[in-house]
């Protein structure tokens, strides 16, 4: 039976890689490794994060992480791909994707932080009758 590596769906600015053969490392490390039928599968999984990628409308700043991806795809639709190439494009995305991540985490804490604070101005206003 043939590996299978399966992007999945965006959540949330990230999206959701799985499957044998794959493994996401520490900061910025993807490696695919495997059987020779790889190449297609991780062709396979560069169109889609592609799609992906071009189909979050709803999510302008994710389009800075397009262009890698792109580059990603092109890159391993070569005849004779080079891995390092791959490799450096896949980190750009997975670095894009954590500052997403970390903006979007920091814009969530900042608007229940906001939420907190016009609450108990509309209550002090309130005791002011």
């Amino acid at each position: 039976m043939p590996e299978q590596n399966n992007i999945g769906h965006l959540t949330g600015g990230i999206v959701v890689v799985g499957g044998t053969g794959t493994t996401v490392n520490g900061p910025g490390t993807v490696n695919v490794t495997g059987s020779g039928g790889d190449l297609a599968e991780l062709r396979r999984g560069l169109a889609e994060l592609v799609q992906i990628l071009s189909a979050s409308s709803g999510a302008p700043v994710l389009h800075g992480l397009l262009g890698p991806a792109r580059e990603a795809r092109d890159a391993a639709g070569q005849d004779a791909p080079e891995p390092g190439r791959i490799r450096r494009q896949l980190d750009a995305v997975i670095r894009g994707a954590r500052n997403v991540t970390l903006m979007t985490t920091a814009a969530a804490s900042t608007v229940t932080a906001a939420t907190g604070v016009a609450e108990l101005a509309e209550r002090l206003v309130r005791m002011l009758g």
